[in-house]
């Protein structure tokens, strides 16, 4: 880890307390939305998934989305500055000049709106730098690529990740900005369902943010991506069930298909704790979500089992197990 300065002493709120009275005269009926309703305008984020899921693209593409005000994918955005500072500790200058010159072709970006995007590249002082450009400027995103490369110390520790995240938080709220975390999943976490509890590192990382999305990619469809909100403070139950299905064009830039996909369908079928006397031999054709998808739909729709194996390519008794088995977990 790279020696930085700490400028978390020149961050600071009010110590003095607000009344319950104080807070129901503001009448706030609804949380400020950078994008509508996912982001908070204020605050930390993140954004957890594998090295191979496309974090850095999206991240890029909502920059884009911040000071142009198009919408985000599915969503509207509300930027009140369209300023976005955009801190890359991974890839250099040259290897960002590439990958925006490309998804540029699709952002299509006004002069004017391409200066409101500044990126910070990696240097020894990096805390430092953050802090005096936010101090600086009036931002409404700043993106931190990535997390790992900001925390000193042992990611691990409870103690340390808090007191430096308490520091972002501060910093965010004292410049009224969302401060947006890129960060990794665990190696084995591809075989679970998406989860806030995949991230790298101690659970106060996840603690801290008010919203947690996972990217990761469909295991039998590489095109395929899945954005799931497995952390939102504000959000209503609906958007977490399930994910956001997304392809990835040309010019490395996503767009939303318009399907979900439940959460629980994005597990590998091994990992649905499915009772070992009912595995299919491996003779047999693999069974994926997609199978178990078209099983359980002609099943609502009163197609009887015999019907269904014909349509599917499988055995009756396996489409009885797979009816058995999942029918309760999909429903």
């Amino acid at each position: 880890m790279t020696n930085v300065q700490n400028p978390k002493s020149t961050v600071s709120q009010s110590d003095s307390p607000v009344s319950l009275f104080e807070l129901l005269s503001q009448e706030k009926t609804t949380i400020d939305t950078l994008v509508e309703p996912l982001l908070p305008s204020c605050g930390l984020a993140a954004l957890i998934g594998s090295s191979d899921s496309g974090k850095s693209c999206l991240l890029r593409q909502l920059s884009a989305s911040v000071v142009s005000g198009k919408d985000f994918l599915a969503w509207k955005t509300n930027p009140k500055r369209r300023k976005v500072l955009y801190v890359s500790t991974e890839d250099d200058r040259e290897a960002v000049s590439f990958l925006v010159q490309k998804q540029n072709k699709t952002w299509q970006l006004e002069n004017e709106q391409c200066k409101n995007i500044h990126f910070l590249f990696h240097n020894e002082n990096i805390l430092y730098q953050i802090h005096k450009n936010v101090s600086n400027d009036n931002y409404d995103l700043v993106v931190i690529d990535s997390l790992a490369d900001v925390i000193c110390g042992d990611i691990n520790r409870a103690d340390i990740v808090r007191e430096q995240l308490r520091f972002f938080n501060l910093l965010a709220h004292q410049h009224n900005c969302l401060i947006l975390f890129l960060h990794h999943t665990k190696k084995s976490s591809d075989k679970e369902q998406p989860s806030k509890h995949n991230a790298i590192g101690s659970q106060s990382i996840e603690a801290k943010m008010r919203l947690v999305i996972e990217l990761r990619r469909n295991a039998n469809n590489p095109d395929l991506i899945h954005l799931c909100i497995v952390k939102g403070n504000y959000l209503p139950t609906n958007y977490k069930q399930a994910s956001y299905d997304l392809k990835m064009d040309e010019n490395l830039c996503f767009v939303y298909t318009e399907q979900r996909t439940p959460i629980e369908f994005l597990a590998p079928i091994e990992n649905l704790q499915i009772p070992r006397r009912l595995a299919v031999p491996q003779a047999r054709p693999v069974i994926t979500d997609e199978h178990v998808r078209r099983i359980l739909s002609f099943a609502k729709e009163g197609v009887s089992k015999h019907e269904i194996a014909q349509k599917v390519n499988l055995s009756v008794s396996t489409i009885y197990k797979i009816l058995k088995n999942y029918s309760d977990k999909f429903a």
